[in-house]
């Protein structure tokens, strides 16, 4: 698991990434230097080190959160290493992979950074905030790889053997059946191998 963190301060941004046009305030890090317990951290403008816990709550099969905490302030002594993934163009974020053809492939110009911050608290106080390293890769090189994924995964959903064990899953007991087999077989193997070796 890991914490969020939001930085409504000026971040130290690297030169690679000084000319997105990204609010970096608004952006979601994910850190996991707290306690990853999925909690919200936020670094205000000020300096000051705040947190929320959120309370879940299970009504039925699904999670829920409940009205979020107003952010507390807290006491923390130690670095912070927070980090997350921006692109130069968000047209390419959620495609989905059965969307993704050559053309799309072909024009894609898009470059997806990789970028870390290090941020050093004293008393919940922040101290330094600083630049760690950025990593730039180009999407297109993802696209292709998803691409050529999903065409794999059609073309052995289209096979009959995977269509009739998906059809088999569905009967009840059939997961057990196979693992009663599975466990037969095996200590059949081992009967075999005493008796032999």
């Amino acid at each position: 698991m890991f914490d969020y963190l939001f930085c409504k301060k000026e971040l130290p941004l690297c030169a690679s990434t000084k000319d997105l046009k990204i609010n970096w305030k608004k952006v979601d890090f994910q850190t996991k230097d707290m306690d990853c317990l999925m909690d919200t951290y936020e670094i205000t403008a000020a300096g000051q080190l705040k947190v929320r816990h959120p309370t879940w709550i299970l009504p039925g099969d699904e999670y829920e959160q409940k009205k979020p905490l107003r952010p507390k302030n807290i006491n923390y002594t130690g670095s912070i290493n927070f980090y997350t993934t921006v692109y130069s163009d968000t047209k390419y974020y959620d495609l989905e992979w059965a969307d993704i053809t050559q053309e799309i492939i072909d024009e894609c110009n898009t470059l997806e950074y990789w970028v870390e911050f290090v941020a050093i608290f004293y008393k919940g106080k922040l101290e330094a905030l600083e630049w760690f390293k950025t990593d730039i890769h180009p999407v297109k090189e993802q696209l292709i790889n998803q691409k050529k994924w999903h065409e794999e995964r059609m073309e052995k959903e289209s096979k009959l053997g995977f269509k009739i064990k998906k059809t088999l899953r569905t009967i009840p007991g059939y997961r057990q059946l196979t693992k009663g087999l599975q466990r037969f077989v095996n200590f059949q193997s081992k009967i075999v191998n005493k008796l032999y070796y």
